[in-house]
């Protein structure tokens, strides 16, 4: 309620739906009501909060917290809006985690990722879910449909890292020593 239109999601969601085995102390909602971007607590409870577009607000699963309802990211949608924003999934690494994670979970739907990311239509996340199934050895198609989304400019794949090499063939910056197959 204190969020809505919104949902719980990034690394709360990834936890709820055992896409990583880490326990998080606050609780990461996107939302598009106005509020404080970052970190707040509201009666004990720490919050990481995002502002999205009403039209971002979509992939979401009704769940039930004793006698609350709350809405979280389905996982589909949870690896999309990761992607997006790594902060969200706790940092590049981790959001890599939870990725291959997402590849061997019981929900897995590669047409229903690419489906997201059409509705999200942002060259930067196409760039980066393209990568990230190049590198885990997704099939020909989901690797070819994020190409041919690509947009002219170059994205990063974290905003965070200073020292990043191009990788030209999806137009993405990349940590220079992170090292993704670890």
């Amino acid at each position: 309620e204190l969020f809505d239109p919104g949902y719980i999601a990034g690394w709360s969601a990834a936890e709820h739906w055992e896409l990583t085995e880490q326990v998080f102390r606050s609780v990461c909602v996107l939302t598009n009501r106005r509020t404080g971007y970052g970190s707040r607590e509201i009666q004990g409870v720490s919050f990481f909060i995002k502002y999205i577009s009403k039209g971002h607000i979509f992939g979401t699963k009704t769940i039930w917290k004793g006698p609350m309802k709350i809405s979280i990211s389905d996982p589909h949608k949870t690896i999309i809006d990761i992607l997006s924003d790594p902060y969200l999934g706790a940092g590049l690494q981790h959001t890599l985690d939870c990725f291959k994670a997402y590849l061997n979970h019981i929900d897995k739907d590669l047409a229903k990722l690419l489906e997201y990311a059409d509705k999200i239509n942002n060259g930067a996340l196409f760039k980066k879910l393209g990568y990230f199934g190049e590198i885990n050895n997704l099939d020909a198609s989901f690797v070819s449909h994020c190409q041919q989304k690509l947009t002219k400019g170059y994205s990063r794949l974290d905003s965070e890292s200073k020292d990043q090499i191009l990788v030209t063939r999806w137009r993405l910056w990349v940590p220079q020593h992170w090292t993704p197959n670890d």
